[in-house]
């Protein structure tokens, strides 16, 4: 995922360099993909999440660096439904996180909580990496963690 575009944009870039990958003689299933997510913000329902992050991300939409990137979405709701952001429920946010991950097959996940008062960055990693993090790691296969060379593979 990226936190500029829709999804279609980066899984035809992916599949793109597994192509390139191929062509050159690497088993592009042994490579690495890492994607960013953006924002991060759980809550216990998604129209709580979406209420409690909404002055985020309108703040953050009015900086110059936002307008320079010049989002396809035309506001949170968009986003979220249709972007790469992670705001919602836990249950929500593994859902979309599974969604992307079946359409780019990554095993690396960045996620942000920039922007949040610090109380609320806290509660957002610690919520994630208990309520979020454990499903993913049962259900998405990972060959990062304790992997050596899977990049450098050749057939």
């Amino acid at each position: 995922m990226n936190t500029f575009h829709p999804q279609a944009k980066y899984k035809a870039l992916i599949d793109h360099y597994r192509e390139r990958l191929a062509y050159y003689g690497y088993d592009p299933a042994r490579a690495i993909v890492g994607a960013g997510a953006g924002s991060l913000y759980l809550a216990d329902t998604k129209e709580e999440a979406l209420n409690r992050f909404r002055s985020y991300y309108n703040a953050f939409q009015s900086t110059a660096s936002a307008k320079h990137n010049q989002t396809p979405f035309k506001d949170l709701e968009d986003n979220v439904e249709n972007g790469p952001i992670l705001v919602g429920s836990p249950e929500s946010v593994i859902e979309k996180i599974l969604n992307y991950h079946d359409a780019y097959g990554h095993q690396v996940l960045s996620i942000s909580v920039d922007g949040l008062t610090e109380t609320e960055q806290l509660e957002q990693v610690e919520r994630f990496a208990s309520e979020v993090a454990p499903i993913l790691r049962r259900i998405i296969p990972s060959t990062v963690w304790g992997s050596k060379g899977t990049v450098a593979a050749r057939n």
